[in-house]
Formats: structure tokens, C-alpha cells, sequence
């Protein structure tokens, strides 16, 4: 059995001893927007939806809870809550890695010299994308938390923490070093948290997962959630279980996902490599060898569909999208720069304008507009991803061991 909890569905699926899936759940992942630029998910809520998904893959293979023989875990990253250690319990909704409610403390870091600490030690940036500044946004506004956090009273985590706990019934709290490495608190040399960091942070190691090889013995999944026990053998990254599963194993080996955001991504070898625009982290831990990857995120790529499709009105069926691209012989000169939450790789310009569209209002039919944004094959994601590409020669050797995967 895994578990797929991505930015915008949670997804179970039951795969057989010959790697075939036999059987599948899906539960949408419910996104809420207390203030412009914040987004925030109920905790339990996303647990819960894991949970209808396991019941429903079940069924769909027709197996029963006691033929899941082992579970592992990929799941979207850099968001993080925050919770009792006694009880489970959330303490605040989960801040969304895409969030802008972190932007004053990015600020207030930058403003301490803080950027290069960050991607020397991290290989990341001093950016509201990553986990840093959500926890330290939790300690500052949620009363009393620091007080809490000091007395061992509360936890840490990741997506990927957060399910282990709740699937251990409380046992675990643990992470993968590809998990870790997307929370700007983990020092790449050192394959650990960064105690010196944390303590430039203002944040308690205390209250953060022990750090696992992906491949570890991640403790058993207690009983009022599968009667078996299996144990839980595998935790891993979303972007990096997506290159692993599409075998990127050699240096250079690249693959680009399709998902929430658009997701470029290439094994980088066995030491971390720093790019300008570009972030390194690690890709796994697996039989007691580390990879490390380099990647370029644009932060929307399906969602955009959604928003052609929800907050337009342009397509009712996203499927059919090709087929209204198709329909017109041009884009008419529009383009769609889709930067609702800024722009990432390689600019990263994060008070970029929520949307760049380049068009003379009532000049063209509405069809025009979708071909605008798709073209023959997504041509604004492909403009946009054309810097990313320089950036990683020398690796990826003009995408001759590139991967797709939607």
C-alpha cells in the first residue's frame, strides 16, 4: 500500500507483488484562505481524507486490511503544522508551503544577513516557499506556543510526519532526509538538522522529527487503522519519489511532474551541488547511499486548469481543453503568465503581479484564450521552464535522460 498526499488530492493505492495496481482511493485535499496571499489546511481534515482513501483503495482491490503486507508514504512537502504531543491534537491550522503569511519574517531574516546561511547551509533560500519560516510564524502567533515548545508539550512536522504519527496512533515522529532537506533547517554537510541555524532562527530543535533514511523501518501502523500492522518501510518526498519511481537513478537523469505546481528536477550525484536559480536538496537515503537533486519549481502548472476552469469559467471540462486549443489556428498574441503566488526558479520574485496576462481586452473570441495558455503542448509552462534548462547543462545533457510525469 502507498500513500499519495499531494497538494490537491490524497491518494491510496494497493499495488501487487508484481508491481501492478490493483486498487486505488482518492479524497480532494481542501485548501482555506483566512487572509489575501494566506493559505492554511486543516490537519485532521487531511488526515482524514488519508484515511477515507485507504478504505476506498481497499475495496477497489478487494482486499482486506489484513493483506497489506507493508505501507509507504510520499506526500507534498514544505507545509507544516504543529501539534499536542499528548493528545495529537493541531494547535493552528497547517500553513500551506505556497503562503505568503511568512513574508515579514523572510524579510526580517534577509534583513539579517541571513540568505547566505540559508543556501550554503541548506541548499534552499530564504524564501516563504520553505518550512522555516511557517514554524517560526507558529511560535510567534500562536500564544503560548514557545512556552509549550520549550517544555516538550508539542511537535513538529511535515506532511509526511504528521500522516506516520497519526497512522502509529502517536508512536513515530520521524521524517525522511528528503522531507527534512525541503524545510530550510537541514544542513546538507551534515545530513542533520542545523543546530546553529535553529539557534539563528529562534527555533527548538526539540520540537522536530528524527530524521530517517527513506528506506528505514518507520515503526508499524497500530490497529484502529489497518487490523494487520504492517509496517511502514518507506517515506519519501513527493518530487523525489516521482524521479526514484522514474528510475533517474544515474547523475544527470531529470524528470519534470505536472501536478499542483510544475516540478523540474534532476539527479545531481552523491554531493550536494549548488545553481544559481535553482535549489539542491536531498533526493534520498536508500540502502545506506545518499543522492542529492537540483530543481526549478513554477508554482502553477495544473492548478492553473483549475483556475481556467473555476475562477473563469472557460472550460467545464479540463479534458477538453486540447480540443479548444485546437479549434483556433493561433494564439491571437495572448499569453498567461500564471504567477498567483509569485514566480519561483529561477527568478524567484515572489511580489511578482498575481497575473501577467498580456492581451487587448474584447479583441478576441474566448476560445483564443485557452490556446493562449496551452498551446501545442503547455507552451507558457515551456517558456517558463526554458531558463531552468541552462541552469542544469551539464547534468541533464539537454534532457537526454528526462522523464514526464503527470
Amino acid at each position: 500500500m502507498a500513500l499519495d498526499v499531494g497538494s490537491s488530492t490524497a491518494r491510496t493505492v494497493m499495488v501487487d507483488p508484481a508491481g501492478v495496481i490493483v486498487g486505488e482511493g482518492r479524497a480532494p485535499v481542501v485548501w482555506k484562505h483566512p487572509r489575501p496571499g494566506w493559505v492554511e489546511l486543516d490537519p485532521m481534515a487531511l488526515w482524514q481524507a488519508t484515511r477515507t482513501t485507504i478504505g476506498l483503495a481497499l475495496r477497489s482491490a478487494g482486499a482486506r486490511a489484513e493483506d497489506v503486507v507493508a505501507l509507504g508514504i510520499t506526500s507534498h512537502r514544505e507545509t507544516v503544522m504543529v501539534w499536542e504531543r499528548d493528545t495529537g491534537r493541531p494547535v493552528h491550522d497547517a500553513i500551506v508551503w505556497i503562503s505568503h503569511q511568512t513574508d515579514d519574517i523572510v524579510n526580517r531574516w534577509q534583513e539579517r544577513g541571513l540568505a547566505e546561511e540559508f543556501r550554503t547551509r541548506t541548499g534552499l533560500r530564504n524564501d516563504s516557499f520553505f518550512s522555516a519560516a511557517k514554524v517560526a510564524w507558529l511560535l510567534d502567533n500562536v500564544p503560548g506556543l514557545r512556552t509549550r515548545a520549550a517544555a516538550g508539550q508539542v511537535l513538529c512536522g511535515t506532511v509526511d510526519t504528521w500522516l506516520l504519527w497519526n497512522l502509529t496512533g502517536g508512536q513515530v515522529h520521524a521524517t525522511d532526509p528528503s522531507c527534512a532537506s525541503r524545510t530550510a533547517l537541514f544542513n546538507l554537510s551534515s545530513m542533520s538538522w542545523d543546530e546553529e541555524l535553529l539557534e539563528l532562527l529562534d527555533i527548538p530543535a526539540t520540537v522536530l522529527a528524527t530524521v530517517q533514511p527513506s528506506d528505514a523501518d518507520f515503526g508499524r501502523v497500530d490497529a484502529s487503522v489497518l487490523t494487520g500492522r504492517p509496517p511502514i518501510r518507506a517515506v519519501l518526498a513527493d518530487q523525489q519519489a516521482g524521479m526514484f519511481g522514474q528510475a533517474c537513478f544515474e547523475t544527470g537523469a531529470a524528470k519534470n511532474t505536472f501536478g499542483t505546481a510544475g516540478v523540474l528536477t534532476v539527479n545531481s550525484g552523491a554531493e550536494p551541488v549548488l545553481v544559481d536559480g535553482l535549489t539542491s536538496s536531498v533526493a534520498w537515503t536508500v540502502q545506506q547511499q545518499t543522492r542529492f537533486e537540483l530543481e526549478g519549481v513554477v508554482f502553477h502548472s495544473g492548478q492553473t486548469l483549475q483556475w481556467l476552469r473555476e475562477s473563469l469559467g472557460m472550460v467545464a471540462d479540463p479534458d477538453r481543453i486540447d480540443a479548444l486549443c485546437a479549434s483556433v489556428p493561433d494564439s491571437g498574441g495572448v499569453y498567461i503568465v500564471p504567477a498567483f503566488g509569485g514566480i519561483c526558479a529561477p527568478h524567484w520574485d515572489r511580489r511578482a503581479p498575481r497575473l501577467d496576462h498580456r492581451a487587448v481586452a474584447g479583441q478576441h473570441q474566448r476560445p483564443r484564450h485557452p490556446r493562449g495558455r496551452r498551446g501545442d503542448g503547455l507552451p507558457d509552462l515551456r517558456h517558463r521552464r526554458s531558463p531552468l534548462r541552462w541552469r542544469y547543462d551539464g547534468f541533464a545533457a539537454q534532457g537526454r535522460w528526462g522523464r514526464v510525469e503527470q
